[in-house]
């Protein structure tokens, strides 16, 4: 822990904060591509992504993407625009130490800073230390924001759902320059072996200080999230899956559906009994489209697959079957009334 911390912290302090106002932001054309720059202090930076500074400093964009697309003759008048904005407007950068600005932030700073997040997770680590409820279990550094998650379980906190289904709660937080947020999570034990899926139940952002022990241990505390877990499982138990639902799993999946997920072969040909192809149903009306399947077993199908056969089906169907496994799960069942329902009276 200590080591792979106190790497996270060192390559934090690679980045630096920089101050800039609109008038130090240029445009480059290379071929036929657009690049935007800031100009500050006799240092170029070169933005990685064009639309995030636009976005900061007010452009739509519809227009960012008229400007950039023929800089040529576009940037000089909207360089004269933004040569009028308030001078005392100061935006900022973040910045590797390659001079690439991975991200446009918020700042009052007028001078440039390096980052430094190392009071915030050494005072979050000693409170963890301090804590046997709790327990590191990893950290890791985001390059596309210059963000740091820290991941702790809950040691006093684990649930059984019914049928060996364990879940172990968590909570992540995640540091950034401008604030920290928290994360609730859960880790289910899906299959004998002990492999886990992770699963996000809600998020809280905090006010901007040193001290975040304390801060973490007040939200790590709150029993809404064993509550919240309990209601949700029930809610996904007693529900009926929509076609929307359905969809979902084996949309991740693909061809591989017929493999992975073979009741959707057999679904598919009781809609299309009745009169529906259900590949061409809208999204809309699929929320609303029951289907004969429980709506735990389909988001069990999802969680297994993401995890026990990540090295089969790939990461990013995984990653997909997450996705959808996650909007079951926080959203609930999407058929709270009947609309249409085929096996009605079956």
């Amino acid at each position: 822990m200590t080591q792979i911390l106190e790497n996270i912290k060192n390559t934090v302090k690679q980045h630096t904060l920089v101050p800039f106002t609109a008038r130090e932001i240029a445009c480059n054309k290379q071929g036929d591509r657009a690049t935007i720059d800031v100009v500050t202090n006799n240092t170029r930076f070169t933005v990685e992504k064009p639309g995030d500074i636009m976005s900061a400093i007010g452009i739509k964009p519809s227009l960012a993407k008229r400007i950039l697309s023929n800089p040529t003759e576009n940037w000089s008048v909207f360089q004269d625009a933004i040569s009028n904005i308030d001078k005392n407007k100061t935006y900022g950068l973040i910045a590797r130490s390659d001079n690439a600005a991975i991200s446009i932030v918020d700042t009052k700073l007028k001078e440039i800073q390096q980052l430094n997040y190392d009071s915030r997770i050494d005072d979050l680590i000693n409170t963890l230390d301090g804590n046997e409820g709790f327990q590191f279990h990893n950290a890791l550094f985001n390059p596309l924001d210059c963000s740091v998650d820290i991941n702790v379980n809950n040691l006093s906190r684990e649930l059984d759902m019914g049928g060996g289904d364990l879940w172990k709660f968590g909570t992540a937080v995640n540091l950034s320059l401008t604030n920290q947020t928290y994360a609730q999570y859960f880790l289910r034990l899906i299959c004998t072996n002990g492999m886990t899926t992770r699963e996000n139940l809600a998020y809280r952002s905090a006010e901007l200080t040193k001290h975040i022990g304390k801060q973490f241990v007040k939200y790590a505390s709150d029993e809404n999230a064993v509550r919240l877990a309990n209601a949700r499982v029930s809610k996904l138990k007693g529900a009926r899956a929509s076609v929307y639902e359905l969809n979902s799993v084996a949309g991740a999946l693909g061809k591989e559906a017929e493999i992975y997920f073979p009741n959707y072969t057999s679904i598919i040909e009781d809609f299309r009994s009745a009169g529906y192809d259900i590949k061409d149903i809208g999204a809309k009306q699929a929320k609303l489209m029951f289907t004969n399947e429980n709506l735990y077993d389909v988001f069990n199908v999802a969680t297994y697959l993401s995890s026990h056969q990540r090295e089969a089906i790939g990461d990013r169907k995984a990653l997909e079957l997450n996705k959808a496994a996650g909007e079951m799960f926080v959203k609930g069942p999407d058929l709270q009334f009947s609309l249409i329902d085929i096996y009605k009276g079956k």
